[in-house]
């Protein structure tokens, strides 16, 4: 058998570079060689018929202990398609194989990482609604007001989040400890809402600070909120995506400001910078962190400026995947979160959370 001495070699290594005979049981070698058949039409997970005539189906030749018995008494070995495909019967691989078993998917990570297409339906049926009516489907689907109770029962929302699952709001800490106690209330795309915009205002169950947070620094400046429980998505409120690269971002992004007059929120385009370049900018006025990034506001087409609006903590840095498909809104991803930064001058730099740098983080801490 031509083959038989590579077979031997990578199913039967024992780290040796030599093979030496293998003896019966009366101590003697055993001089015959395994007969290889190999079956080209054969293979991985198809159904076979070993050496010894039973039944069983192709698998790699680890998982079956049987091949290496068949070995060492010169019996029948059949390869499917190639050599490290082996026809193993069934009852070798169920005592043989040690199983690694399949890791759980995590619910909440499938839920983020499929977004898009999670919400694909809603996404088309609010491209129709916008046709038949621009206010009442222009509002902002995944925005979040975070809200307190105050004395008499007044609500106040002086900051914002995104809604990233059914049940989870990601905003920065200083904005849930900006009034000195965790928020209350939430309120969902009730931005831009019209007379029939079904908005949402459910309660917070638990807010999660990251840990190493720093008030002074603004290092690991970010938190969760999590519901009280899951919304139902329609196509007026509905989660949007996370950004996961670590490596590269989106050469134009939104940054949404909350204000507290009309219009409640403005857009405004802000363009990431190089480390280094920051770096440079930022000098020894203030210090880039762990997970934060610098952006710049991008630059008016007219020299008049009437104002350099400050950005509040907490406003939302979002990318629009844009696509061929005229007929369906296009996802929003988060990619950021504004921290803080001069106002000035136009072109101060602002320092932003990375939310990809905090991914893991993310998916660990929503329960």
């Amino acid at each position: 058998a031509p083959h038989a001495d590579w077979l031997r070699s990578v199913i039967l290594s024992t780290g040796s570079s030599s093979h030496k005979p293998i003896e019966t049981d009366s101590g003697s070698s055993k001089g015959s060689s395994p007969l290889i058949f190999i079956n080209p039409d054969l293979k991985r997970s198809d159904e076979c018929t070993d050496g010894r005539g039973s039944l069983g189906i192709c698998v790699p030749h680890e998982e079956c202990l049987s091949t290496q018995e068949q070995l060492r008494s010169g019996g029948r070995v059949t390869l499917c398609t190639n050599g490290s495909i082996i026809c193993c019967a069934w009852g070798d691989i169920a005592r043989g194989v040690q199983r690694q078993p399949t890791p759980p998917v995590n619910p909440v990570q499938a839920e983020l990482d499929g977004c898009e297409d999670r919400y694909r339906s809603l996404r088309e049926e609010r491209y129709l609604g916008l046709q038949e009516s621009e206010d009442d489907y222009g509002n902002l689907a995944s925005v979040a007001e975070i809200g307190w109770t105050m004395s008499g029962g007044k609500i106040t929302f002086p900051c914002s989040g995104y809604l990233i699952t059914l049940r989870a709001i990601v905003t920065t800490a200083r904005c849930v400890e900006s009034n000195g106690r965790k928020p209350t209330v939430v309120r969902i795309g009730s931005i831009g809402a019209g007379q029939r915009t079904n908005y949402l205002v459910p309660p917070i169950r638990r807010v999660t600070v990251h840990d190493e947070y720093d008030e002074s620094s603004g290092l690991h400046n970010i938190a969760l909120i999590t519901l009280s429980e899951s919304i139902t998505a329609t196509p007026f409120v509905y989660p949007s995506c996370l950004w996961k690269n670590q490596t590269h971002l989106p050469a134009r992004t939104q940054l949404l400001l909350l204000r507290d007059y009309e219009p409640r929120i403005t857009t405004h385009f802000v363009h990431p910078m190089y480390y280094s370049e920051c770096r440079e900018r930022l000098g020894e006025t203030a210090e880039l962190l762990d997970g934060q990034i610098c952006m710049l506001r991008e630059a008016p087409e007219t020299k008049f400026i009437p104002s350099t609006p400050c950005f509040s903590t907490g406003s939302i840095i979002m990318w629009e995947n844009r696509t061929a498909n005229p007929e369906i809104i296009d996802a929003m991803y988060l990619v950021g979160l504004h921290s803080h930064g001069d106002c000035r001058e136009r072109d101060d730099v602002q320092l932003a959370i990375r939310v990809s740098e905090y991914y893991d983080w993310i998916v660990s801490n929503i329960k």
